[in-house]
């Protein structure tokens, strides 16, 4: 039996965390499974399942993950005020009734979820910041929409509560634990449950490595996630390079202030199918050639000697030639990292980023 489901219809950002909520549910259960994405949802494909099968998986989940998501939003990133920890704690608590489950899951089996919900819901619960950056003071200011609250069902916010805990990558700046940058891979096509499971698997393997969390001081955002992308592991890289969809980056940066009180300081949105087609043909120049350099492993070794000398600049040039792929800018990269380091790529590195020139 095939069973559908669909993610409500509230933005990219906020499905996108229901979606890998849904995702996290039928890994648990090791169901088989693909997302399609599209501008307004993703259509969620499961195969021989049915309803009261992922509503006994969706039970077990929601029952062993909530004090480890009340601990990560409420506790440990302080994203989530605790004001709103009881609360918070109520909505899990509905998740685990089997009867609610099944009720709930019902309403995601068919496009429209979020019909009656939005700003205009009065009976609502209020969205938290970081599962919809797009309420906060940041964007009703840049693009003119009036700030008013946001509301969405219980079982939304679970979900993408859920989704957040399980697939967000969040990096905490070593000498500032008050700015958060959160990063959400997102798409549009058809990806396969195998590589969603392995992005949901990535989340405790790449956030504690401390050039990452040097990076966040001294990086602008945009540069910031593309340093991310390249410690994916190269079969990793081949996966999202290799589906049929296009990726987009969402990240943000939160920082907490006096009382607690979460804002948003950047957002951004960046397409990354050019700079991911960059690594992975870097991978397969060098499978053809005698004297490999390992070429993911040279950029984020020579990533870290720059973050350690401090060199923005430097970094943004090497990265920006990743996606442009021009040769001045192949030449600017080489010029400022051999005046840092006091040395350029090596002969066979700059070979093979040669080859990427357009």
């Amino acid at each position: 039996m095939k069973l559908k489901i669909y993610t409500p219809g509230h933005g990219l950002f906020l499905d996108t965390l229901i979606m890998y909520g849904f995702s996290s549910i039928l890994q648990e259960g090791d169901f088989r499974y693909n997302v399609t994405g599209t501008a307004q949802m993703f259509e969620i494909n499961v195969e021989d399942a049915s309803l009261m099968d992922i509503a006994k998986v969706t039970k077990g989940l929601c029952e062993k993950s909530k004090e480890s998501i009340i601990e990560l939003l409420v506790n440990r990133l302080r994203l989530v005020q605790r004001q709103s920890l009881r609360r918070m704690e109520y909505f899990l608590e509905k998740m685990i009734n089997m009867n609610v489950i099944k009720q709930l899951l019902r309403s995601y089996s068919s496009p429209g979820h979020a019909l009656g919900e939005g700003r205009e819901a009065t009976r609502k619960q209020h969205v938290w910041l970081p599962l919809f950056p797009h309420i906060g003071k940041y964007f009703t200011g840049e693009y003119k929409y009036r700030a008013k609250n946001y509301g969405i069902c219980p079982s939304c916010l679970v979900l993408a509560s859920l989704g957040f805990y399980k697939a967000a990558l969040h990096i905490t700046p070593p000498l500032n634990r008050n700015n958060i940058y959160v990063v959400l891979l997102s798409f549009e096509g058809h990806v396969s449950g195998e590589i969603l499971n392995r992005l949901i698997a990535l989340k405790s393997d790449i956030i504690i490595k401390p050039s990452l969390r040097r990076a966040t001081s001294i990086l602008p955002l945009s540069v910031f996630i593309r340093t991310l992308l390249a410690y994916l592991s190269p079969d990793l890289l081949k996966n999202l390079y290799e589906a049929k969809a296009s990726w987009t980056a969402l990240s943000v940066m939160f920082n907490i202030i006096k009382g607690g009180v979460v804002q948003i300081r950047g957002y951004e949105e960046m397409t990354l199918n050019t700079f991911l087609s960059s690594l992975v043909r870097l991978m397969e120049i060098d499978e053809k050639r005698e004297r490999k350099v390992n070429p993911i492993g040279k950029l984020t070794s020579l990533t870290e000697d720059l973050i350690r000398k401090g060199d923005t600049a430097a970094i943004e040039s090497l990265y920006d030639f990743l996606v442009t792929r021009t040769s001045l800018d192949l030449y600017t990269a080489s010029r400022q990292i051999t005046k840092t380091l006091e040395e350029g790529f090596g002969k066979q590195f700059c070979e093979e980023l040669a080859w990427l020139i357009k």
